[in-house]
């Protein structure tokens, strides 16, 4: 390479743009953001975003039931039913309240239109006790409350009322009954689905 002729010091050039050189052959810290750094914060953001809709913002007790739900107003809702539920069905079903439990039924609400309806209630029977609540619920908070919590509290009652299991079909069945009358129609049609295709 020759001096300039202006006498500054010559400095040697590849001609090659900076931003290409240093990112586009895969090297150096620009490869490290690309490979490593960026699918890791999309990774992370999925995670978080997945997460969100799991996590639990709102908690609320009632005498007989606390309450998790995404928002405090949700999670007044589905108290203020339970304890309704629990009393007039109980009253429906055995012609009489039920005692206070003598520690609250843990509820798990994820409360969202694009859920499907449904829960799950556990406990344990042992000698003729009933303990060990634990109820979880999902869908939009118009079926979450007039049908999958009178659903899940029909079974409370039972298990306070036989503390023993029930047939499945007999506990099932009764608990669809106080269900919205649009599920207990699809329920309706899967069983005369199941019996005249041989599944019943």
């Amino acid at each position: 390479m020759s001096a300039p002729r202006d006498g500054s010091r010559a400095e040697k050039s590849d001609r090659v743009p900076k931003e290409r050189r240093v990112g586009s052959h895969g090297g150096g810290a620009d490869m490290l953001e690309r490979v490593f750094v960026r699918p890791v914060l999309v990774l992370l953001a999925a995670v978080l975003a997945l997460g969100a809709g799991r996590v639990s913002a709102a908690s609320h007790r009632t005498a007989n039931f606390v309450i998790e739900a995404p928002t405090d107003g949700q999670a007044r809702k589905i108290g203020d039913a339970a304890e309704q539920y629990r009393h007039n069905l109980a009253v429906e079903w055995l012609g009489k309240p039920l005692p206070r439990w003598s520690r609250p039924c843990p509820i798990k609400a994820q409360v969202a239109p694009q859920l499907g309806a449904g829960g799950a209630t556990s406990f344990v029977f042992d000698a003729g006790e009933v303990f060990g609540w634990t109820m979880t619920i999902q869908g939009s908070e118009e079926r979450i409350l007039d049908s999958v919590l009178p659903h899940e509290i029909t079974h409370t009652i039972f298990a306070s009322h036989f503390r023993r299991p029930l047939p499945r079909w007999a506990d099932e069945g009764a608990c669809t009954t106080v269900e919205h009358p649009v599920e207990r129609a699809r329920q309706h049609r899967l069983l005369i689905e199941h019996l005249t295709t041989g599944r019943g």
